[in-house]
């Protein structure tokens, strides 16, 4: 034993599968009500959406600082999303699940 450690990899075509699933769900959540009400809103969600962006950044390069964590998977724990869709986008850069473990 040579003492590397060996990631597992997605089977081909499963994240790529699993992105249209997660693009659907969201896309099937939008109505003609709900984008009505976001004409009325588009202010306060723009104001709310840069703000949890902006506040996700600063805990997380924060966080990386203070823990000692890589600050890709301290940004991607800290963004605003749901553990699988940041897990998603840390598999691109090979963090997927310290993402998922941060993110908990």
């Amino acid at each position: 034993m040579s003492g590397q450690i060996e990631i597992a990899e997605w089977p081909p075509g499963t994240r790529t599968g699993l992105e249209i699933g997660i693009g659907t769900i969201i896309g099937t959540g939008l109505t003609k009500e709900s984008l009505k009400e976001l004409q009325a809103l588009w202010q306060p969600a723009v104001l709310i959406t840069i703000t949890l962006v902006l506040s996700g950044i600063v805990v997380g390069l924060w966080s990386s600082r203070l823990l000692g964590i890589n600050p890709v998977i301290s940004l991607l724990g800290a963004a605003p999303g749901e553990i699988s869709g940041m897990s998603l986008v840390g598999t691109q850069f090979g963090v997927g699940a310290a993402v998922a473990a941060v993110d908990a």
